[in-house]
């Protein structure tokens, strides 16, 4: 049985609403990073090529044979384990993180690639006997999987990252059989661990925290960019600068009605990744925020539905998983670009700029239209 198998029919019957969302929402970024972006930038150009290569990655994903995936499901998590671990010795730091390797004309992030890992493994401990997380030790032994690379990645440290694991794999257990006794232990345990960790956060973290607990205090300092990043959002209004005329304002370029870009003239933070929601609320106003959302909304809609018609119980918690680490993202990102959230860095699903998160993404996605193409096309013995 061939690893990769590009059967006529799974394409064939390929979920082309899943993929189209996605498309739209990567063409939406690119549009939103161009018009933020200074002339002497060239995010976008880069973004596009992400994109496409995203585009291969998820056909790949589509083409997996999906017995592939349970029985190599614990070799990628430990060989992405050990990636890793080796950021700590020979990782790239940026932003106060060592999240990357160097690869010359690109860098790569691990983690990104982890938070699958992580829940095609706990999909497959889950299925390997009934009821399984019934049980302690099982369940147990499904958290130290997922606590190993979370452990990790906070000591790189991004917390934001690590925090993302926390959803994703409360769905797994919960879906997966987990008692709730268990899971509301669990919960205290983790309240009481978040209070030791506080500690240990670097002082950036502490700003990010202390910014949303008492914000405006600071604001030539810790609070500069969310106040920048609130008042970007706000002066798009109903339909954004994008499509105003560059010379109505031309005289004065920095006067809130000007059609210029606060991210292209660098008042706007991480315009092309933490804070893109924010620049397209700039450019595109409300009506652009709300079709983003949109898209959100029914590309969710679209994997819960291919969660419940999963012919497996396993490749139904691949399904949720994986739409709980695009909708953990989403969650955090926009709470953070609304100021409901503290600033976490993390990047919005198909529209931050970022080669690992985008083709992450498309992976993510490709698994979950797998699912779907075969039980479309009913083959329940290769799933």
């Amino acid at each position: 049985m061939a690893l990769l198998h590009f059967d006529r029919d799974v394409f064939r019957h390929l979920h082309w609403g899943l993929l189209s969302c996605a498309l739209g929402l990567s063409l939406i970024g690119i549009a939103a990073i161009a018009s933020s972006e200074s002339p002497a930038e060239h995010h976008a150009l880069r973004q596009s090529v992400w994109v496409a290569a995203g585009l291969i990655a998820f056909v790949f994903a589509v083409a997996v044979d999906p017995p592939w995936l349970r029985w190599l499901a614990p070799a990628i998590y430990l060989l992405l384990l050990t990636s890793l671990a080796g950021l700590l010795v020979a990782g790239h730091s940026a932003k106060g993180a060592t999240s990357w390797y160097d690869l010359g004309p690109a860098r790569i992030q691990p983690s990104e690639f982890m938070k699958i890992a992580v829940v095609l493994l706990l999909a497959n401990l889950a299925t390997r006997r009934p009821n399984a997380w019934e049980r302690l030790v099982p369940l147990l032994v499904a958290l130290a999987v997922a606590g190993l690379p979370v452990a990790v990645i906070f000591l790189q440290p991004d917390l934001g990252t690590a925090a993302v694991f926390v959803p994703v794999v409360l769905v797994i257990l919960l879906l997966g059989g987990a008692r709730l006794a268990h899971l509301f232990a669990l919960g205290l345990a983790g309240l009481a661990l978040l209070a030791v960790l506080y500690q240990s956060l670097a002082p950036y973290q502490r700003d990010r925290i202390q910014s949303f607990l008492s914000p405006g205090e600071d604001a030539r300092g810790r609070d500069y960019n969310i106040i920048q990043a609130r008042i970007s959002l706000g002066s798009g209004q109903l339909w954004g600068r994008a499509f105003q005329s560059d010379d109505e304002y031309e005289e004065d370029p920095l006067a809130p009605e000007t059609p210029f870009s606060r991210g292209r003239l660098d008042f706007l933070p991480e315009a092309h990744t933490d804070f893109i929601f924010n620049a397209l609320g700039e450019q595109f106003g409300f009506a652009g925020c709300a079709a983003v959302i949109a898209l959100y909304g029914v590309m969710a809609g679209f994997a819960v539905v291919i969660a419940v018609q999963a012919p497996t119980l396993q490749w139904a918690l691949v399904v949720a998983g994986l739409l709980a680490i695009l909708m953990t993202h989403v969650f955090l990102n926009l709470g953070m670009a609304l100021r409901l959230l503290p600033v976490t860095g993390l990047p919005l699903p198909f529209l931050s700029y970022g080669g690992s998160a985008m083709l992450a993404n498309y992976i993510a996605l490709g698994l979950i239209a797998n699912v779907a193409a075969r039980r479309t096309v009913a083959q329940p013995s290769r799933i």
